[in-house]
C-alpha cells in the first residue's frame, strides 16, 4: 500500500537521517521493499553511508572520537548492511568500517575483526552477515561483536586479484592483502617467488625478494625490525608508480623475455615488459656452458612458449644473457635447501687438474677436489662444504666431500629437471596473465584498514608486535599517499623506539615534529615530546629546572614521572644498582600506561623479577660472564655460583639462586649456555648444575638445594635451606651472606656459627642428610634407637640404605642382621651414624619396593577412587603431599574434587577414610577396602 504523505524525515537532506535515525529504522524493519518510498530512502541511506565512509577512512590519526559517536556510526553501517546485499555500491566498504567501529567500541576484539574485515574482502558474496534485525538492537554489547566474528560467512573467492600502486604497491587475492615497495608487476611475481615478513595474524602481509626477508629469528627483535622497516621504507619512498617508467633498454638490464621459437640452435626471444618498448633477438652464451650445465644441453631444456629473466648485453644486437640469472636460482637453491648437508650424486667429469664435477640427484653441479678414489660415473654422497663465486673461467662452484653411494639416476634429467624449476619461476608471470586478472583496489578500503591497525597496535602488551602492526599501518598508508598517517605513524614509532631505548639503558633521541605535521600541537603530541625530555634527564646531575617544571605541571603522570626520575638523580651513587634499577621499574610501570592501552615496555626485554637482596640472588649464565657475554668462562661462572649457594647454606634463612636472570632482574635466559654446555633439555641443565655443586659442595649439602625450572623455562631457580648442622666450605673458605652479597667468612664467625649448630638437636635433618650421604657414597649407616611399630622394640638397626624418601619419611634399606630388605620410617630414628669405611656388601639384594602415597608398600594394587569436600581434600595433601598430583577439582563445582589412585596397602587409605568419612564419597575400592572398614568399624563399636 502507498502512503498518501511524505514523512517529514523521508527528506533528500541526508542529514535528516541522523536526526530521525530510530524512526528510519523502525521504518526499514518493516516497510514493504516494492513501496516507492522504500526505494527513495535505501537511495537517500546510501548517499549518507557514502559520506560515513569517507568520513572513517579520513579521521585524523591522533583525533578523539566521543564514546556515543562511536556507537553512532555502528548503528548506521549496520542498518545499510541489513537493507543491502553483496552486490550493493559500498557493501564491501560499509563491513569493513563496521569492523573498524567496532574495534574501538571493543579492543579485545580488534584482531579478529581485522581478520574478518580482509575475509570480507577476499570473497565476493554474503552468506550470513553476521547479525540480523533481530539482534541489531545488541549492538551496543560485547555479545553482538563476539557473534558477528563468528557467524559472519561470505563464500566465492575473488579471482585475479586487485591492486592499488602508488609509493609501494598493495595487492589483494584470496588469500590476503599483501604489501611490496616493487612495481605491480614485479610484486604480482613476488606473491608466487617471494618471501613473506612481519606476518602478525591480520591477514595483512609484506613480500620482498628472498634475500630482503626479516628473518624469523629476529621477528621479536626490535632492533632488526627496526632496521628493515628503516630499508624497507626507503624502497618505498624511491618508488612512486605514478610517474611514467623510462621506455627504452639500456646495456646491462634486466628484462622479462618471452621464447618466440628455437632453429638451428638459436633461442629467439623478445621482452614482454609493458612499460618498455619491446625488444627482440636471441639469448647468447659467452661460454660453452653455464656451471657445467651444456649449450647443447641449455637448447634442449628451453621450450617455446617460456618466459624467463635474462640480462641485455647488447641492446643494438639484440643479445641477451641467461647465466647470471640461473646462476643465481642454483646458489640461492642450494644455500636453502643442500647447504650443510648431504646429497646424492654421479660424477660427469675429471679436469686436467684432476678435480672432480658431479651432478645431484636435483640437478645441481658440485665441485670437488682431486682424488684418485672416484672418477667419471662414480656415485656418491656429496657433502656441500662451501659455495664459491667466480667470474674468470668458471661462474660459480659448490664445493664438497664425497662418500660412498648406492643409486643411480641420468645426470641430464637431474638437469633438465632443475632446468624447468629455474624456467616455472618466471613462467606463470607474465603479463598478459595480470591483465586479465587486475582490478583496482578502493583506497578507501586501504584507509581504514590503516586506521583499524592503528587502532589494533594500541591493544598490543608487546613493544615488538606493537611496532609491526605501525609498520603494516605505515606502508599501507604510503600505497595510498595518505602523507598525514605516514608522519602521525613515523611519529608513533619513534615514540615506542624512545621508550623502548630507556627500557634498554641506550640513549634516548630527542622526540620531534616540523611545522608541516598537523599533529605537531595535538594534545598526545606534546605529552609525547615531554615524556622524551623528561627520559632524556634520567641519570644525569645538575640542573633540576625541567624536572621541577613538569613536577607543578599539574599533569598526574608527567608530574609522578619526573619525581621518579628526579629521585633517582639524586640517589645515583647512594643506593645499589639493584635499588636504583626497582625506582627505574617504577618508571616503566608509569609508562605503560601512558596515553594509550596498556603495554608491557619490558615485555620483549624480559620479565622483571625484583632486585638482589639477602635471600636472593641473580646470575646471568653458569658459563659467560655478565659483561663479557661473548667470552667463556665457566670456571669462573661456576665458582661464583657455588660462592652464593654456600653464604645461603651458611646462612639462617637460606636463598634463592636464579639462573638466567641479569643484575637488573630481569629474564634473559641461557640459551647460549646450553649450547655451549649441549644440553638439549632443561633436565639436562639442571643435572649439569647439580653435578657441579656437588662437586665444589659435597654430597651432603645438595640435599639442602632443590633445583626447579621457571618462567617457561627461560629460568633455573636453586632454593637453598640453612645447613642444620654444618658449616658448609668452597675451595676451604666458608662464605655467608650479607645483604645481597656473598662474602667470606672470617675463621671466628666460622667457628661461633659452628658452635650454635651443634648445640641443636640433629633431629630430622641431619638424619636424612646422612642417610643420603650414606646412600651417595654406597656406606653402610647404624640407624640407632629404631622404634619399631611391628616389633615393638628399640633398638639399633644396620643398614646398606639404597632408597632415601624424604617426601614420604621413608628410607629403604639392607637389614644386614636379619638378611633382608626392609622400609623404615626416619621419624623413628634417634640419629644416624654413617660408617664410612663400611662399604656395601649385598647390592645384588637390593629390591626397589614401591612405597604409595600413604608411605605403605605391598604385593597387591589396588584402584581407588574417592569424591572429597573441600576439607577432605586438604586434609589429604597436607598429611599426605604426594596424592595432589592424582586429586583433579570438579569442572562444574569448585568445591568437589575426585582422588583417583593406586595403592599398595589397603590400610593407610582405609585409617584416612575413617577420619572422615562424612567428607568422602567412596566411587570405586576393592572389596578388601570395604570389608577393613566393616571390620574397623565393628570393633569401634563393640569397645564403645
Amino acid at each position: 500500500m502507498t502512503p498518501t504523505s511524505t514523512p517529514l524525515w523521508l527528506d533528500l537532506r541526508t542529514e535528516y537521517i541522523d536526526d530521525n535515525f530510530d524512526n528510519l529504522v523502525e521504518y526499514l524493519r518493516k516497510a514493504d521493499k516494492n513501496e516507492s518510498f522504500y526505494k527513495k530512502t535505501i537511495d537517500l541511506l546510501e548517499q549518507r553511508i557514502e559520506e560515513l565512509i569517507n568520513e572513517i577512512s579520513s579521521c585524523r590519526l591522533y583525533a578523539d572520537n566521543a564514546d556515543n559517536d562511536k556507537l553512532k556510526k555502528a548503528k548506521m553501517l549496520a542498518v545499510y548492511l541489513l537493507t543491502s546485499d553483496s552486490k550493493a555500491k559500498y557493501s564491501t566498504e560499509a563491513f569493513v568500517a563496521l569492523m573498524k567501529e567496532l574495534s574501538i567500541m571493543w579492543p579485545n576484539h580488534a584482531k579478529a575483526l581485522i581478520n574478518k574485515a580482509i575475509d570480507r574482502l577476499t570473497n565476493t558474496e554474503i552468506v550470513n552477515q553476521g547479525f540480523t534485525w533481530q539482534n541489531y538492537s545488541e549492538i551496543h554489547k560485547e555479545l553482538f561483536t563476539y557473534n558477528l566474528i563468528n557467524n559472519a560467512k561470505f563464500i566465492n573467492p575473488i579471482k585475479g586479484f586487485k591492486y592499488i600502486s602508488s609509493h609501494g604497491t598493495a595487492i589483494l587475492n584470496n588469500t590476503g592483502l599483501y604489501l611490496c615497495s616493487k612495481s605491480l608487476k614485479e610484486s604480482y611475481r613476488l606473491l608466487n617467488n617471494g618471501a613473506q615478513s612481519m606476518d602478525t595474524g591480520v591477514g595483512i602481509r609484506i613480500i620482498t625478494p628472498p634475500g630482503e626477508k626479516l628473518k624469523q629469528s629476529q621477528e621479536k627483535e626490535i632492533k632488526a625490525i627496526s632496521d628493515f622497516v628503516k630499508d624497507l621504507r626507503l624502497d618505498f619512498q624511491a618508488s612512486n608508480f605514478n610517474v611514467k617508467a623510462r621506455k627504452g633498454y639500456s646495456d646491462g638490464d634486466e628484462a622479462t623475455v618471452k621464447v618466440l621459437k628455437k632453429s638451428n640452435g638459436f633461442i629467439f626471444v623478445k621482452t614482454c615488459d609493458d612499460d618498455y618498448k619491446t625488444l627482440e633477438g636471441q639469448i647468447i652464451f659467452r661460454r660453452p656452458s653455464i656451471i657445467y650445465y651444456q649449450k647443447r644441453d641449455i637448447y634442449d631444456f628451453i621450450s617455446e612458449g617460456d618466459v624467463l629473466k635474462a640480462t641485455i648485453k647488447n641492446v643494438n644486437r639484440g643479445e641477451f644473457d641467461i647465466e647470471n640469472q640461473f646462476v643465481d636460482f642454483v646458489l640461492s637453491d642450494v644455500k636453502e635447501h643442500l647447504m650443510g648437508g648431504a646429497t646424492l650424486a654421479k660424477c660427469i667429469k675429471k679436469d686436467n687438474y684432476g678435480n672432480l664435477i658431479w651432478i645431484t640427484e636435483d640437478g645441481y653441479p658440485i665441485h670437488t677436489p682431486a682424488s684418485d678414489e672416484y672418477g667419471k660415473d662414480s656415485l656418491a654422497v656429496v657433502e656441500i662444504t662451501d659455495i664459491r663465486y667466480n667470474n674468470n673461467t668458471i661462474h660459480a662452484s659448490i664445493d664438497g666431500a664425497p662418500e660412498e653411494g648406492d643409486n643411480d639416476f641420468v645426470t641430464t634429467d637431474s638437469q633438465k629437471g632443475c632446468f624447468r624449476d629455474y624456467i616455472a619461476s618466471f613462467s606463470k608471470n607474465t603479463t598478459a596473465s595480470m591483465k586479465n586478472n587486475e582490478e583496482p583496489l578502493s583506497p578507501i578500503i586501504i584507509n581504514i584498514l590503516v586506521r583499524q591497525l592503528f587502532d589494533y597496535q594500541k591493544t598490543l602488551l608487546k613493544p615488538s608486535e606493537r611496532y609491526k602492526n605501525l609498520s603494516l599501518a605505515m606502508f599501507l598508508a604510503m600505497v595510498v599517499d595518505d602523507d598525514d598517517s605516514v608522519a602521525y605513524i613515523d611519529f608513533s614509532m619513534s615514540y615506542l623506539q624512545s621508550l623502548l631505548a630507556f627500557v634498554n639503558d641506550e640513549p634516548v633521541d630527542e622526540l620531534l615534529t616540523g611545522p608541516e605535521d598537523a599533529f605537531a600541537n595535538a594534545e598526545s603530541t606534546q605529552q609525547r615530546i615531554s615524556i622524551v625530555e623528561l627520559l632524556r634527564e634520567y641519570g644525569k646531575n645538575g640542573n633540576d629546572s625541567l624536572l621541577n617544571d613538569a613536577i607543578d605541571s599539574g599533569k598526574p603522570m608527567i608530574s609522578q614521572l619526573a619525581q621518579l626520575i628526579q629521585s633517582a638523580n639524586r640517589m645515583k651513587g647512594i643506593l645499589t644498582p639493584g635499588a636504583l634499577s626497582v625506582i627505574k621499574h617504577e618508571i616503566l610501570k608509569a609508562l605503560s600506561v601512558e596515553s594509550e592501552e596498556d603495554t608491557d615496555l619490558e615485555a620483549d626485554s624480559g620479565t622483571y623479577i625484583g632486585m638482589e637482596s639477602s635471600t636472593m640472588e641473580f646470575k646471568t649464565s653458569v658459563v659467560y660472564e655478565p659483561k663479557r657475554t661473548d667470552i667463556p668462562n665457566e670456571t669462573a661462572q661456576n665458582f661464583n655460583i657455588a660462592k652464593a649457594v654456600c653464604a645461603f647454606l651458611n646462612s639462617q634463612a637460606g636463598g634463592t639462586l636464579y639462573i638466567g636472570v641479569n643484575d637488573q632482574g630481569y629474564v634473559v635466559g641461557f640459551d647460549n649456555d646450553m649450547k655451549f654446555l649441549k644440553c638439549t633439555t632443561i633436565d639436562s641443565f639442571i643435572r649439569y648444575v647439580q653435578d657441579m655443586l656437588t662437586m665444589k659442595l659435597g654430597v651432603d649439602a645438595i640435599y639442602y638445594i632443590k633445583i626447579e625450572p621457571a618462567y617457561d623455562n627461560k629460568v633455573v631457580m636453586l632454593h637453598v635451606e640453612p645447613h642444620p648442622y654444618q658449616v658448609v666450605e668452597l675451595d676451604n673458605k666458608a662464605y655467608i651472606r650479607v645483604n645481597n652479597e656473598s662474602r667470606e667468612m672470617p675463621d671466628e664467625m666460622q667457628l661461633e656459627l659452628l658452635s650454635e649448630k651443634r648445640k641443636k638437636d640433629k633431629g630430622k635433618a641431619a638424619n636424612l642428610s646422612w642417610l643420603h650421604r650414606g646412600y651417595q657414597l654406597k656406606k653402610c649407616v647404624i640407624l640407632h634407637n629404631y622404634h619399631s611399630s611391628h616389633g615393638g622394640e628399640i633398638k639399633d638397626r644396620h643398614i646398606e640404605p639404597y632408597k632415601v624418601l624424604p617426601e614420604d619419611n621413608l628410607v629403604l634399606g639392607f637389614d644386614i642382621d636379619k638378611g633382608e630388605c626392609r622400609v623404615f620410617n626416619i621419624n623413628r630414628i634417634d640419629y644416624v651414624e654413617l660408617k664410612e669405611n663400611e662399604n656395601w656388601g649385598h647390592t645384588a639384594m637390593h629390591q626397589d619396593t614401591e612405597i604409595d602415597a600413604f608411605h605403605l608398600s605391598g604385593a597387591n594394587a589396588y584402584k581407588v577412587s574417592f569424591k572429597l569436600d573441600l576439607l577432605a581434600r586438604n586434609q589429604l595433601i597436607e598429611e599426605f603431599p604426594r596424592t595432589r598430583d592424582k586429586i583433579e577439582c570438579d569442572a562444574n563445582d569448585n568445591n568437589v574434587w575426585y582422588y583417583n589412585d593406586t595403592v599398595r596397602s589397603i590400610l593407610g587409605i582405609t585409617r584416612f577414610y575413617m577420619g572422615l568419612a562424612e567428607h568422602i564419597t567412596i566411587v570405586e575400592a576393592p572389596d578388601e577396602f570395604k570389608n577393613k572398614i566393616k571390620e574397623l568399624a565393628e570393633m569401634v563399636l563393640k569397645q564403645n
